[in-house]
């Protein structure tokens, strides 16, 4: 299963690296592209209730809608809580956690992961990044990713709209006579 999912995501890189290339998109020489990021937690949480145990993140190519990347954070192994709560030792198996930091970090930290592989990966950088109204996001990728001052975000519509209706509804619940 994971060597058919790396040969997807490197596939989807070498067309995403080769539209650079034939539309002149580069930054310092290096093919760029444009990528819309997500993430998701294993428990719904808008606005509430940050404690998920488990997230995701992704980045798909703008051009190609395929994936160029996934990263998954686990704060739990139900082998080593079951362990741990009968008070026995571990036993060798495949752990999964691989979180300790707040649920709400874990989107950031793949996605900041995603941005500093991506040229190892597909000779690529990722110059113009889609995304939600996250701005931790945006934030850790231009600390955190060696070109990262230099990326550009892009608000997703659908999010801009949600935000904006949301804006309106609260002014109108506040402002009702």
């Amino acid at each position: 299963f994971e060597d058919i999912v790396t040969h997807e995501l490197l596939s989807a890189g070498k067309e995403e690296r080769e539209y650079a290339i034939s539309n002149n998109t580069f930054f310092e020489d290096v093919p760029a592209c444009t990528v819309v990021v997500d993430g998701g937690w294993s428990k719904r949480s808008h606005k509430h209730s940050y404690n998920a145990n488990s997230g995701v993140g992704v980045i798909f190519g703008a051009h190609s809608k395929k994936l160029l990347y996934i990263g998954i954070r686990n704060k739990y192994c139900s082998t080593c809580s079951i362990a741990h709560r009968s008070s026995d030792t571990t036993p060798p198996h495949h752990c999964y956690k691989n979180w300790a930091q707040s649920s709400c970090a874990m989107e950031s930290s793949i996605i900041v992961e995603a941005f500093k592989c991506s040229e190892r990966m597909h000779g690529l950088r990722y110059m113009w990044m889609i995304g939600d109204g996250d701005s931790s996001v945006y934030s850790s990728v231009c600390i955190g990713v060696p070109y990262g001052r230099f990326v550009q975000k892009v608000e997703c519509s659908n999010h801009a709209i949600k935000c904006y209706r949301g804006a309106l509804e609260k002014l109108a619940k506040e402002h009702s006579k």
